[in-house]
């Protein structure tokens, strides 16, 4: 087994394993989120784009999640990051609002100079951590403003909507 599916083998039984692990409690957090984003990939700009995020937790304070998100830059640049996220808010009336701290990571297509292509000119293992804040409204709606560092990357911002259902 290469290095490539024993990460993949180790996310999925991450996913699978965390996802159990509130269903004793009365209250859970499923979210979906859409967001618009920006990062540093290029050498002297920034790269700009969107993406959507789901995810689940239950309320207590341990969230995990999957995020598609696709980056356009200078030169051409263009990137689809697919990342896995453990969300923590430690604060909180019901641990889903306020600060929130996350790691993530996974796999990313990159291609520069050219339209974008599968398979990519370039992939790369992608690999962070972010501060961020919920603001939620009616128990069910949030904004999630969030600033990030990682590789290959080295850091960006962005702004996320979405409900919780």
């Amino acid at each position: 087994m290469n290095w490539k599916n024993a990460f993949f083998l180790l996310l999925a039984i991450l996913f699978f394993s965390t996802a159990n692990f509130g269903f004793a409690q009365n209250r859970h957090d499923i979210f979906i989120a859409a967001s618009g984003n920006t990062s540093m990939y290029g050498a002297d700009s920034l790269a700009y784009g969107g993406g959507i995020l789901v995810g689940y937790g239950p309320d207590n304070g341990l969230a995990i999640a999957l995020k598609l998100a696709y980056f356009y830059g200078a030169e051409d640049l263009s990137v689809i990051e697919f990342s896995y996220i453990v969300r923590y808010f430690p604060f909180g009336a019901n641990k889903n609002t306020g600060l929130f701290l996350q790691i993530m990571g996974g796999p990313s297509l990159v291609n520069r100079f050219g339209n974008f292509s599968i398979p990519a000119i370039t992939g790369a293992m992608t690999a962070g951590f972010c501060l961020g804040w919920r603001f939620l409204f009616n128990d069910k709606w949030f904004l999630e403003p969030a600033a990030r560092g990682g590789y290959p990357y080295m850091f960006g911002a962005g702004l996320s909507a979405g409900v919780r259902l």
